[in-house]
């Protein structure tokens, strides 16, 4: 039978446990555990943890997890597993494997004075810093593997990652191409461009891209769901997407656009090139290259129109 324990200051914690409440500085060794919950200095060695939710700063060595949510820092070493990973704070990991990565999380809410994060409404976590959840920028270092990354954060990616598919809600900074195979944007990007086969973006005035390439892609200011994207793995749904996403009317400024699958609007361009092109409203387009079909808004402008 698992046994619950409740540990306050220092406590060193084995074997097979049901709940762990943590006050202090805990350390969990080749340990089994079915929840942990509370706040302060936590390190795991070798051990499973079912689910976690805990503020303070967290180190792990070669641990695995099902379902993790934390505010706070966080330091894994070694091989660690998880199948979902949120985190709202700095992440450094020798090697994190997991089914999804997230940065941010449903449960953390950023008070707007910008130094208190709110954990499942219990725990709290207090930042130095005069900054909203806006512009609070976080970073992950060290090698990152993901079936989804989801951004719910401003969000700088200078680890090393592979990430099937990208789900982003606030700004997404890369310096390079970001390459997956689904990317969809509801914020802003700025990067040298992005290659992906389906890729869809939001247009936002502060997204700064040269190129943009895939087999499908739509970049409008309408809000845009498919099936490929209700196929992704994710821990959240449309409605965390949209919310509080309003039309923008900004026009969008892309060097070049290629892919097969091409649909615009409010979307400026130097080059477009696909097999089948959309040219919706509010599009200013230099040159667009097209195989088999085209079709162009009385609302566009278009300055040259090539069949290849």
């Amino acid at each position: 039978m698992r046994k619950n324990i409740l540990a306050i200051g220092e406590r060193t914690v084995y074997g097979d446990v049901g709940r762990l409440m943590i006050a202090g500085e805990v350390h969990v060794v080749n340990a089994d555990v079915k929840k942990v919950y509370g706040a302060g200095e936590l390190s795991i060695e070798n051990s499973y943890i079912e689910k976690f939710r805990a503020a303070g700063d967290i180190t792990a060595n070669n641990t695995r997890f099902d379902d993790f949510k934390s505010a706070g820092d966080v330091k894994l070493t070694g091989d660690c597993l998880a199948n979902i990973f949120a985190s709202f704070g700095t992440v450094e990991a020798e090697n994190l494997e997991c089914n999804i990565l997230k940065n941010g999380s449903d449960n953390v809410n950023v008070i707007r004075n910008g130094k208190q994060v709110v954990v499942n409404k219990q725990y709290h976590i207090y930042k130095n810093s005069s900054s909203s959840s806006d512009n609070y920028m976080v970073e992950f270092k060290g090698k990152y593997k993901a079936q989804t990354f989801e951004n719910f954060l401003p969000f700088t990616l200078t680890c090393k990652f592979e990430f099937r598919n990208i789900l982003s809600k606030k700004l997404l900074i890369y310096d390079g191409v970001l390459e997956c195979e689904r990317l969809y944007s509801f914020g802003s990007l700025q990067m040298e461009g992005v290659n992906a086969e389906r890729i869809y973006i939001k247009t936002n005035i502060d997204t700064k891209l040269e190129s943009v390439v895939g087999t499908k892609i739509v970049i409008s200011d309408k809000i845009y769901f498919d099936n490929e994207f209700k196929a992704v793995p994710k821990t959240t749904n449309e409605k965390d997407f949209s919310k509080d996403i309003m039309p923008s009317k900004a026009i969008m400024e892309i060097a070049q656009i290629e892919g097969d699958d091409i649909v615009l609007d409010n979307v400026k361009a130097n080059s477009v090139c696909g097999i089948n092109v959309t040219i919706g409203d509010m599009c200013i387009i230099e040159r667009v290259e097209y195989k088999d079909k085209i079709n162009i808004s009385k609302k566009a402008i278009v300055n040259e129109v090539v069949k290849i």
